[in-house]
């Protein structure tokens, strides 16, 4: 059996996203708390759920994803950190060592049809400024498309 893989010259299937924290700012998250990001501006694709903070792939391919955090309250370590997640393994991660800060985090990754990502608070007890300082986007860069010949 041989099995050809090509690259679409086009994306058949339309996934982007954008959502922030809009009119108020998020505070005493608990530790691995998924960040929910509540104003949903884009979601072509229907990948991101704005009330559990998780975008599943709608299909396989090479995604792109950003995330800002604009930090408000400190951790009890005088710091605040957060990772985004894909399938529960923490693939990025942000860091502010004092508060108004932003960190950012760019992520190409190829996901599986199902597979989710998201943001989570790492320390207890820290806050998020909203207004749109902090933010979480993604899209999808390419399908993967394999082609199974078979003789």
């Amino acid at each position: 059996m041989t099995v050809f893989k090509r690259q679409r010259q086009h994306v058949e299937n339309q996934v982007a996203f954008y959502a922030s924290f809009v009119a108020h700012d998020i505070q005493h998250l608990g530790q691995l708390q998924a960040l929910i990001f509540d104003n949903v501006r884009e979601n072509i694709g229907h990948g991101y759920n704005n009330m559990s903070g998780h975008f599943t792939a709608p299909v396989s391919g090479t995604y792109v994803f950003h995330v800002t955090l604009c930090s408000y309250k400190m951790g009890v370590s005088g710091e605040f950190f957060a990772f985004l997640y894909v399938n529960n393994e923490p693939m990025a991660r942000f860091l502010a060592t004092q508060p108004y800060q932003q960190s950012s985090q760019m992520l190409v990754i190829t996901l599986k049809a199902n597979d989710i990502v998201v943001v989570k608070s790492s320390v207890l007890d820290q806050g998020y400024i909203g207004h749109a300082f902090s933010s979480f986007s993604g899209f999808l860069l390419y399908e993967n498309d394999s082609l199974e010949i078979v003789g």
